[in-house]
């Protein structure tokens, strides 16, 4: 069954580095849904996850930090359209899942934060599992519940890394 079920806004971006340059999926969070996903936040290499930042930051992959040669403390320029935006490395994770670690990043937001306005956001509803081996029966179940203009993906898919086998998969 449904463990929980989260709310988000998702941005596909491009992150940049000097000549390093990677598309991404940005989402973000605050530090209390941050601390949530442990499949993240106990799987931190570098840096830390802020529980009260004072300005937004961004919790990576540590296959997109090798690719853009960035350490925490570095910045990342995100940008979406003709809008761009720099970024501090707070926390670099390292999961068992390479495509998650190149291409998710988590924007870390202070609580009173305003919209971050690059490209165009889509929302996105997490659905975290109890038991991952049912990730079929339950995709079919939301695909049968929801209207079929809605997309459903999963982590098997080419950029679903929304959604991860275990500990905490999710439908997006």
């Amino acid at each position: 069954g449904v463990k929980s079920a989260v709310l988000t806004a998702e941005t596909r971006l491009r992150a940049a580095k000097g000549r390093e340059k990677a598309d991404i999926l940005l989402r973000e969070a605050s530090p209390a849904a941050l601390a949530e996903l442990t499949f993240i936040a106990g799987r931190i290499k570098a840096g830390r996850l802020d529980p009260e930042p004072q300005a937004p930051s961004l919790v990576i992959g540590a296959e997109l930090a090798r690719a853009m040669r960035v350490r925490v403390g570095e910045s990342l320029t995100l940008s979406g359209g003709p809008a761009q935006r720099s970024f501090p490395v707070a926390a670099i994770f390292e999961t068992e899942w390479r495509n998650l670690d190149a291409g998710l990043v988590y924007l870390q937001t202070p609580a009173q934060s305003a919209p971050l306005r690059l490209g165009t956001p889509m929302r996105a509803v997490l659905v975290y599992l109890r038991e991952p081996d049912r990730l079929d029966d339950v995709k079919d179940a939301i695909r049968a519940a929801l209207p079929k203009t809605l997309e459903i993906r999963d982590w098997r898919q080419p950029w679903s890394i929304a959604l991860q086998p275990s500990p905490q998969p999710t439908i997006r």
